[in-house]
């Protein structure tokens, strides 16, 4: 009776994974067939973007939307602008940066984003030579990637960390670059 009642627990163990696997099994497949229709092209585009605040003796005021494509489950593509506003109170100085960027992102697992994309910002530049601020082009080539927290079948929340590889001494931002942002 005691290797009866060890044998019962046994097979209760190993048949109940399954049968709740199978259950899986099944949703999973009525996903999968819900993938394969075609979506409507407005059901692909995704809007988002970044805005930030910080006030104090150092004002700085960041807004940049974005719009893309999603091409696929895994793959998805867009286009955005940006413009900062920025005052010291302390040098008494205050700026403004503008520009445009092109990205591309790769969703290997549901809640992981690895993103590539080149930032073309305007900013103004300190010249040693006029001993003025003129306005120059800085071309960024960011990569990186990080915590994609999905809330609806669009919507994400983005956490990421990216390395500008095209950093020069006049870039006006420094490495790693911490971004969060979210898309609709």
């Amino acid at each position: 009776m005691k290797y009866l009642s060890k044998f019962i627990v046994i097979l209760f163990f190993i048949f109940v994974p399954m049968y709740s696997f199978s259950q899986f099994d099944e949703y999973d497949n009525s996903e999968k067939e819900e993938k394969k229709q075609r979506k409507p092209f407005m059901d692909k585009i995704f809007y988002g973007g970044e805005f930030g605040l910080q006030f104090g003796s150092y004002t700085s005021i960041n807004l940049a939307p974005q719009v893309g494509y999603y091409f696929n489950d895994y793959f998805g593509a867009g286009v955005g602008v940006s413009y900062t506003y920025a005052r010291d109170r302390f040098y008494n100085y205050q700026t403004y940066l503008y520009g445009g960027s092109a990205f591309i992102q790769a969703y290997p697992l549901k809640m992981l984003i690895v993103q590539g994309e080149l930032l073309a910002l305007n900013y103004e530049n300190y010249s040693s030579q006029s001993f003025q601020f003129q306005r120059a082009w800085d071309l960024g080539m960011l990569i990186g990637g990080g915590y994609r927290m999905r809330f609806g079948k669009k919507s994400a929340l983005n956490y990421m960390i990216l390395w500008n590889f095209n950093n020069t001494e006049n870039t006006p931002y420094t490495n790693p670059i911490f971004r969060i942002s979210m898309t609709f």
